[in-house]
């Protein structure tokens, strides 16, 4: 048993939390283990051709995710809890109300909102007087950078609520 510097009372490791964080994480050992086999091996199949894309398509959604609800979260608590301006109190709760909204309500109303047949597509084609893709330019908005915007306008409260605390 080790002593504490501050008490120099013994305290003893949390055996029980360590071993259900091992046991969570052995789905997530497994698939890394099945990608990297796939991919070395060599052999032609699911796993050999989707499994390592998968991979490398949920590192790069849950990166671009933990940045843009980290630096929002951050620059939004920083601003409510440091600074005075007009309607501060109401963004102070405001800010928290996306977490009411279920994640895949969010991204159903995102596509519904930006798709060919929504609204802003219908004011952009109104405007420059286009009728098809074709005729204008418009973003993918079923991409990595449409995920990464509904995944962090829904997830940066948590971030949001965290700094908010500890200003």
């Amino acid at each position: 048993m080790a002593k504490s510097k501050a008490t120099g009372r013994g305290f003893s490791l949390p055996v029980a939390p360590l071993l259900l964080l091992g046991l969570m994480g052995l789905p997530i050992l497994w698939l890394l283990y099945g990608a990297a086999g796939a991919t070395l091996s060599g052999r032609n199949g699911l796993a050999a051709t989707m499994l390592p894309l998968a991979l490398s398509e949920t590192v790069t959604l849950m990166v671009g995710v933990g940045i843009v609800t980290g630096i929002t979260g951050l620059i939004a608590a920083w601003l409510v809890t440091h600074y005075e301006f007009p309607l501060r109190r109401l963004f102070d709760w405001a800010l928290i109300l996306p977490l009411a909204v279920p994640t895949y309500l969010a991204a159903y109303t995102y596509v519904e909102i930006f798709g060919f047949v929504g609204p802003v597509q219908q004011l952009v084609r109104m405007i420059t007087g286009a009728s098809s893709l074709k005729d204008y330019w418009f973003p993918d908005i079923r991409s990595n950078w449409g995920a990464v915007i509904v995944l962090s306008a829904v997830l940066y409260p948590y971030v949001y609520a965290a700094c908010r605390a500890f200003f």
